[in-house]
């Protein structure tokens, strides 16, 4: 079962490093030479919005913390589904408590990071515009 649960982590993890170089959906470059002129131009021909760095980083902060979140409600079921099996053995039901204050000390701490994250973008944002 724990062999699973590693791999099942290990392989959302090798997922999300080849989904995100795909969600910034621009391309920062210079004009002036024939490469970065073909680029504009697939950029162009693709439909691809024009994004500043600010709206790039913050877009991969969202996933980042977005891909936390999903583990922390996996984290919660999995304490959740521990304590519900445990059948009144103390030694499951005393890891399973520990599993959901895990949990929750976790959902508090990516939280608290979202805020401060988003504070700092929107005030970059502000002072770069």
């Amino acid at each position: 079962m724990k062999q699973k649960i590693i791999s099942f982590f290990l392989l959302l993890f090798l997922f999300s490093l080849v989904y995100l170089p795909f969600l910034t959906g621009s391309v920062l470059a210079q004009s002036g030479d024939p490469v970065t002129d073909n680029l504009i131009a697939t950029k162009n021909a693709a439909g691809l919005p024009e994004a500043e760095l600010t709206s790039v980083v913050g877009g991969i902060i969202k996933v980042f913390f977005g891909i936390l979140g999903v583990l922390l409600v996996i984290y919660f079921l999995w304490g959740g589904y521990t304590w519900m099996t445990a059948a009144g053995e103390p030694d499951k039901v005393k890891k399973a408590k520990e599993m959901l204050r895990n949990a929750i000390i976790g959902f508090i701490i990516v939280f608290i990071s979202y805020s401060i994250a988003l504070f700092v973008m929107v005030n970059l944002k502000a002072a770069t515009t």
